[in-house]
């Protein structure tokens, strides 16, 4: 049962780039992923960010501060990269069904 599950996963398609993606795959990576960059960037980075602004304001940085923004800057680079996932799905979508 494993060698056929490998050789199944081996026949699998693998493609290079976005462009040679099927248009339903695309809709399966770009849907979620614009799901996942709007939430971390509305709910968890942008009221994080604005937190550590007003507790650094009123207490100063420390070790504690700087390592709470490298986490929040940490989670603002994944949403941009699922952001940019989302992005050239739709454009590819676009330009296939609409241009």
């Amino acid at each position: 049962m494993v060698q056929k599950n490998a050789a199944d996963c081996k026949r699998i398609n693998k493609y290079k780039t976005f462009k040679e993606m099927p248009s339903w795959m695309l809709c399966g990576f770009g849907g979620p992923s614009l799901i996942v960059s709007y939430f971390f960037a509305k709910h968890v980075v942008v009221p994080a960010a604005d937190e550590i602004v007003v507790i650094a304001n009123q207490h100063g940085f420390d070790v504690i501060g700087t390592a709470l923004s490298v986490f929040v800057l940490a989670i603002g680079v994944f949403s941009l990269a699922f952001g940019a996932i989302a992005t050239r799905c739709g454009q590819l979508l676009f330009q296939r069904h609409f241009a």
